[in-house]
């Protein structure tokens, strides 16, 4: 079985507070719960009502170049895909698949807007941050607003990317937070940003690999994204208040998320070939839709969850529909394997910045 997308010790974190806040030590405010008022962010679950959230964006989109941190698939013609046309505009190299990935993350945002949801785009990134790292990887891709930034409680944090090219996608979004930051009293830092080595024991942390079920934080390492330290280092910024749970993943999957999605409360989607070292204690009994292998194939684990009621999912997936039809949740189709094709589902094209209940 192999399950690869094409997609594409102590550390100094610098903690910025909006509009001249008091900064505090990380643990400790995340403790206090900074940022739980109504004028700020925050995320708390998976299924807490999407109020607010960062769509993806076609723009931009440029192949990715070779690099040796290139984990995410071992295709061969993919691979060779990046040799040849890393650096070049999507759209010159498959100008009918990128159309089609434009108006399939077009239509999410309408949909979400539609749903009540308070969308925002990446911002365009200017040249000199196209260019930010290109000497590693040439490349562009703004598709999947979740792997570079994690809302956690009241704390907004860069991630550290295991893929060079991907390094530069916080700067679309650092504009959109700090806009929503002012007055909010929230802790908005980045994570010590990876070696221009990339050694596989470094820092790393991908919000793909992130579940949030309140005190309760999952998060998978294959060796593909997300590693041990990152882990590590997210414990140490969250402080006691929160359990941090290192899932090991198979390694042929690059983020949990491709395996795993929590609904609402006691109820789960897996793959569970996808986990290498079992559940953790606090969902092993869950209620969990369990994934055959062409399903997890089709990223059928990455849906959006717009509230303990609702999801949005891909359309080719109506076995899994059926199913959570089945135990009372209103599944909204939406065709996306357009998108698929570059690695990511409809989780990873969007960033929740706020949700409630």
């Amino acid at each position: 079985m192999t399950f690869l997308v094409p997609s594409l010790g102590a550390a100094v974190v610098a903690v910025i507070k909006a509009a001249g806040a008091l900064a505090l030590g990380a643990g400790l405010a995340a403790r206090l719960g900074l940022g739980g008022g109504r004028r700020g962010l925050g995320v708390e679950h998976e299924w807490g009502r999407l109020r607010e959230a960062v769509v993806g964006t076609a723009q931009g989109l440029t192949i990715p170049g070779y690099h040796q941190a290139c984990l995410y698939s071992d295709d061969p013609a993919y691979l060779e895909l990046c040799r040849r046309h890393g650096g070049r505009p999507a759209s010159e190299v498959e100008p009918e698949l990128t159309a089609q990935v434009a108006l399939e993350m077009d239509r999410l945002a309408r949909v979400l807007v539609h749903l009540g949801v308070k969308v925002r785009r990446p911002r365009q990134l200017g040249e000199l941050q196209r260019r930010y790292r290109s000497y590693l990887q040439p490349g562009t891709m703004l598709l999947f607003p979740r792997d570079p930034l994690l809302v956690i409680g009241g704390n907004v944090i860069e991630t550290a990317l295991r893929l060079p090219m991907r390094a530069k996608e916080r700067f679309a979004l650092r504009p959109v937070v700090m806009e929503r930051l002012q007055h909010s009293g929230m802790n908005y830092l980045s994570m010590p940003p990876a070696e221009p080595e990339y050694p596989p024991q470094g820092i790393y942390l991908e919000g793909g690999d992130v579940l949030l079920d309140g005190r309760e934080v999952y998060v998978g390492v294959s060796g593909r994204a997300s590693s041990p330290a990152g882990v590590e280092w997210l414990q140490r910024f969250l402080g006691p208040a929160y359990r941090v749970h290192l899932v090991e993943l198979a390694p042929e999957v690059v983020h949990l998320d491709l395996v795993m999605a929590l609904v609402r409360p006691g109820l789960g989607v897996l793959y569970r070939p996808g986990l290498a070292g079992g559940l953790p204690g606090p969902l092993q009994d869950w209620d969990w839709l369990e994934l055959r292998e062409e399903e997890a194939r089709a990223l059928a684990a990455n849906l959006l969850v717009v509230d303990r009621r609702r999801v949005i999912l891909d359309a080719s997936q109506q076995r899994l529909a059926a199913e959570l039809r089945r135990r009372g949740v209103k599944v909204i189709e939406l065709p996306f394997q357009a998108v698929a094709h570059w690695g990511g589902g409809l989780r990873c094209a969007h960033q929740p910045l706020l949700r409630r209940g």
